[in-house]
């Protein structure tokens, strides 16, 4: 069975046929799993927003630093940020606050080097 990525990309290389071009190697984008257990704690990556909706907007509900802990609530839709595919998760920070972030910004908070930047 293809997932939705393997799709989009059949359907670029019969589109490319059609035009008469070679189709040319794309990187695909990774795959980010880790397993989200709900109201376990969580420690950033790096810092980020949390946004009020499943996208990327002006409108924020906070701005959260490395190492910042937060709950983990739900997860949504799948998403690609920076080459890499991974769900959008609910959350809440220790200030109460809720939104949406990205799950391949998230780490167990008792993860060794947990807090540190990743980049």
């Amino acid at each position: 069975m293809l997932n939705g990525v393997q799709v989009v990309f059949k359907k670029i290389i019969k589109l490319l046929a059609l035009e008469g071009q070679e189709p040319q190697v794309v990187k695909q984008p990774e795959t980010y799993q880790i397993d989200l257990v709900p109201n376990k704690k969580y420690r950033l990556k790096r810092q980020m927003y949390l946004f009020p909706s499943q996208a990327v907007t002006p409108k924020v509900n906070d701005y959260l630093r490395i190492g910042a802990i937060v709950s983990y609530l739900k997860s949504g839709e799948i998403f690609q940020d920076n080459n890499v595919l991974s769900p959008w998760v609910y959350v809440r920070s220790e200030k109460g606050t809720e939104g949406w972030c990205f799950s391949h910004y998230l780490q167990m908070a008792d993860a060794p080097g947990a807090g540190q930047r990743a980049y």
